[in-house]
């Protein structure tokens, strides 16, 4: 596909305080969004860059892929 975690990122003004509504002054620390999104990418038996592992590929019956083209990971 081409996207990897460089991609995975969301508008500065999502953790800027919210200034009206029910959510009010809330803020979405930004660390803490990317933090999650680190710990999806473990969860989803991701690499760092957000590309699925060898390990991964093979669990999803996909290891001929990375025998063709290489590994996806680094």
């Amino acid at each position: 596909c081409g996207f990897t975690s460089k991609e995975d990122k969301l508008p500065k003004r999502v953790f800027e305080e919210v200034p009206t509504g029910p959510q009010k002054g809330r803020i979405l620390p930004e660390g803490d969004f990317y933090e999650a999104v680190k710990a999806y990418y473990r969860y989803a038996g991701w690499d760092a860059e957000g590309r699925p592992t060898e390990e991964t590929m093979k669990r999803c019956g996909l290891e001929w892929i990375t025998e063709k083209y290489g590994k996806l990971s680094k």
